[in-house]
């Protein structure tokens, strides 16, 4: 079972050293998660905040996706900052469609940065790998996820509500489509 992470930066990958910021690559996020249950393939597709991305990097990261479906990929994380990840959520769920034999597509990031003592992104970044690499009828066939702080958004309804919390994101008034 082999997931791709599509990285590209947010929160998630922010870093105080102290004097400046750093953004941590895709691999280090995930390395820093240990031993996971399925093999993780990572490419860094942008990096900085997601309030920087243009609608033609957010097609070029839905087409990423596409590619790694294309390569056989049994599900895709896509690590992505949370001020746009459900304008680029909804516009790979616009590219890709809802198909019944679709592998997951899972979106993720943070509320609080990586150098943070008490950091949201390894828990966000683990639940979304479980549920990419999930073969069941659960999680295959859906449309584009969105998977924070423990819930699953549909791509098609969720939003930022409360840019002060890790619990961030809702689907009102359909609600998580999971946990």
């Amino acid at each position: 079972m082999t997931v791709h992470v599509i990285a590209t930066g947010g929160t998630i990958a922010s870093h105080w050293g102290g004097a400046e910021w750093t953004n941590i690559d895709g691999a280090s996020l995930i390395a820093e998660l240990g031993e996971l249950p399925v093999d993780v393939h990572v490419t860094d597709v942008a990096a900085g905040p997601s309030s920087n991305l243009s609608v033609d990097q957010m097609v070029r990261i839905a087409h990423s996706v596409q590619t790694a479906l294309a390569e056989g990929a049994d599900g895709v994380v896509v690590v992505h900052g949370t001020d746009t990840i459900e304008l680029t959520a909804f516009t790979a769920q616009l590219l890709l469609g809802t198909d019944d034999r679709r592998a997951p597509v899972v979106f993720t990031g943070s509320m609080r940065p990586h150098s943070h003592p008490h950091p949201d992104g390894p828990g966000n970044l683990r639940d979304a790998i479980a549920v990419a690499a999930a073969s069941s009828e659960a999680a295959r066939g859906r449309d584009v996820l969105v998977c924070m702080d423990g819930r699953l958004h549909s791509a098609r309804f969720v939003r930022k509500v409360n840019a002060a919390s890790v619990d961030a994101f809702d689907s009102y008034p359909h609600g998580p489509v999971g946990s």
